[in-house]
């Protein structure tokens, strides 16, 4: 990780999404595969498993999506069977929910907070699960976060209402930037990229920024 003095200047969140992407170059640059990595970032290409030692999916989640999740302050369950949403046998299983408003509690408010993780260059495949999810059940309030590490996008969607995207972001052209931690020929200034981080989106992605929306959008209180 490189040594950065100068966090008093920005926000703690376009730090801690600096510092993740930071862990997930290294890695990447840990198992030699930073060209591999260039063409996905820069020429649309898929994580393959080969190079990565480790299934695309999985890489991206232990690496990047569930670190970045934590990171904004949310506790997340994998496979939710049981709790978001409530969907019967058959009709498919979301990557994660947050629990950051606690099960129970989100139950006993109608509330269903989840998200849909797919590996760099495959946000399509988030949005088409997710809105299949929630045209099957319109009984409930819903967040969604859908994510392919590379672009993060957040959905709400009332009771019995459509689904709209309230926040959008591209994380590309950071790591474009931080991916010069591997690359010797090139300069890696810190201080610069994250200030280039759209710390006012990542905001609405935080732990109690979600509390606040679920408040002004579905009137719900919550307690945390």
């Amino acid at each position: 990780m490189v040594e950065d003095t100068e966090l008093e200047d920005h926000s703690e969140v376009a730090y801690t999404v600096l510092q993740i992407l930071e862990d997930l170059v290294e890695k990447v640059g840990e198992r030699n595969c930073t060209a591999h990595f260039e063409a996905v970032l820069n020429d649309g290409h898929y994580f393959k498993g080969d190079p990565l030692g480790q299934k695309p999916e999985r890489f991206i989640e232990e690496h990047l999506i569930h670190p970045m999740i934590q990171g904004l302050g949310h506790t997340i369950r994998t496979q939710p069977v049981q709790y978001a949403p409530k969907w019967k046998h058959g009709r498919g299983i979301p990557d994660f929910c947050l629990t950051t408003i606690p099960v129970q509690e989100s139950k006993d408010l109608g509330l269903r907070l989840f998200g849909e993780s797919k590996p760099p260059n495959k946000i399509e495949w988030a949005r088409k699960q997710v809105k299949e999810y929630l045209e099957k059940d319109l009984d409930f309030h819903a967040v969604a976060v859908l994510t392919d590490g590379f672009e993060w996008e957040l959905w709400v969607r009332p009771l019995d209402g459509s689904p709209e995207l309230y926040n959008y972001t591209d994380l590309r052209p950071v790591l474009r930037e931080v991916k010069k931690l591997n690359l010797e020929e090139e300069g890696y200034q810190p201080y610069t990229v994250r200030n280039s981080i759209d710390d006012g989106v990542f905001e609405d992605f935080t732990a109690s920024a979600l509390n606040g929306i679920v408040q002004q959008e579905f009137d719900l209180e919550v307690s945390v």
